[in-house]
């Protein structure tokens, strides 16, 4: 009997032991190709490193991820995989996706992870209010793109008008572009429209929730009012672009500065004048900045790995190597301030740079990331935006009655918003 006794309490110790030692598997989703929509970067080569890593430090466990997914369906196949039951532990989040993901219980509340270990003040408060719904922290980006100003240099400097400092405001930006009104072969501005003017001006166009428009705001009408202004100086023509050195000014993505100022990609556009990428003008309510772009990740609710799960979304914002190499392999920012404040990121965004092409600073780039605004992107965004710019350029042919069109139009705005 005492023989039976040991072999069973042999045998559970090594049963157990066997269940300790068993590798843990986390599984993640990922999407081929360039959230920013510029030319296609090596986003796998960034998680094949951090898995490297974070694997080699945790041995015990085993990450994996499905290749091959491009962006376009991704949205798609992570949906398929939620309704059957088996989406991944950890997965990135299209930005149109996040609130009907949070909304829908999909995402795991991060909020306890987050006060148990996590520092906030080491990453950008705005990058961390992109993933938070209804004051829950359910996904935390990975990088960020912020909104700059591309501007001509050569049209500038032929014309004697001095490039504009980081702080510049409106006022100097409708000085230039009077200054350019009598150049016919030239366009002061391109792409300016009321939602950057709006942001500039410190405004948020919907509620958190995405049930209600603000478009009736005084800073929202200062901001139509002023593109409005813009536009009758030098009125919108599609015949020029700012790609083929005919345009003063044109607001773009961080992303498209870091795809076509280095090599090769250097040599497809703006090859043909100098330019540089300036912070964004600011309006009298805001800051030299616009939206802000972020990449986010979260967990699944039904997850069995959430702890990893966490482990690993951690250790990919706050590992200085990893951070580092989103400069390498993707377009976008790091999220953890340190990296931009490291004297060898000046070096690393000089490397690849094409010889004659601008240099934006670590200074501007924090500049423009900390003075972004963060807003939702909830399911009816897109919708809600198409229709306000559509009845918006019918307001600015007869702007004489702005703010009861604006009034009228965030009404109608509401009730689409609430059906």
């Amino acid at each position: 009997m005492r023989n039976t006794i040991l072999i069973c309490i042999l045998f559970c110790i090594l049963f157990i032991s066997g269940c300790t030692n068993r590798k843990q598997h986390l599984e993640i989703g990922l999407f081929s190709g360039s959230v920013w929509n510029v030319p296609y970067w090596q986003n796998y080569k960034l998680f094949d490193n951090a898995i490297k890593k974070f694997t080699e430090l945790h041995p015990e466990i085993t990450v994996t991820y499905r290749s091959g997914t491009l962006k376009d369906n991704y949205s798609e196949w992570l949906s398929q995989k939620i309704l059957k039951g088996d989406e991944p532990d950890l997965f990135l989040i299209l930005p149109e996706d996040f609130i009907l993901f949070a909304k829908l219980g999909i995402l795991e509340s991060l909020d306890h992870y987050i006060d148990r270990d996590f520092n906030r003040e080491l990453y950008y408060e705005n990058a961390l209010d992109s993933g938070r719904f209804k004051k829950t922290q359910y996904g935390l980006a990975l990088e960020v793109v912020p909104t700059v100003m591309f501007v001509n240099q050569t049209i500038l400097s032929e014309n004697g008008i001095p490039l504009p400092d980081n702080d510049w405001t409106w006022n100097d930006f409708y000085s230039i572009c009077e200054e350019l009104k009598d150049n016919n072969s030239i366009k002061a501005v391109q792409g300016f429209d009321w939602k950057i003017a709006a942001y500039t001006n410190g405004q948020q166009l919907f509620s958190d929730m995405g049930d209600q428009a603000y478009l009736s705001e005084e800073g929202v009408y200062d901001a139509v009012k002023f593109v409005g202004e813009i536009n009758s100086i030098c009125p919108p023509d599609n015949f020029f672009d700012f790609e083929d050195g005919n345009v003063a000014f044109e607001p773009l993505p961080f992303s498209e500065y870091r795809a076509y100022a280095y090599y090769p990609y250097s040599i497809k556009k703006y090859n043909n004048f100098d330019w540089e990428a300036l912070p964004l003008p600011r309006g009298p309510e805001g800051c030299n900045g616009a939206d802000l772009k972020t990449l986010l990740m979260g967990i699944s609710s039904r997850s069995d790995m959430k702890s990893i799960a966490w482990e690993f979304m951690q250790f990919l914002i706050t590992d200085i190597e990893v951070q580092k190499s989103i400069f390498t392999y993707s377009h976008g920012v790091p999220v953890l301030k340190e990296i931009l404040e490291l004297d060898e990121t000046q070096i690393f965004l000089n490397r690849g740079k094409d010889t004659d092409a601008p240099l934006l600073t670590p200074i501007q780039i924090t500049h423009s990331i900390e003075n972004s605004l963060v807003f939702p992107r909830f399911t009816k965004y897109r919708e809600a935006i198409n229709m306000a710019d559509i009845a918006l350029e019918e307001i600015e042919k007869h702007p004489s009655r702005l703010k009861h069109q604006l009034s009228v139009l965030n009404i109608e705005l509401n009730e689409f918003l609430k059906h």
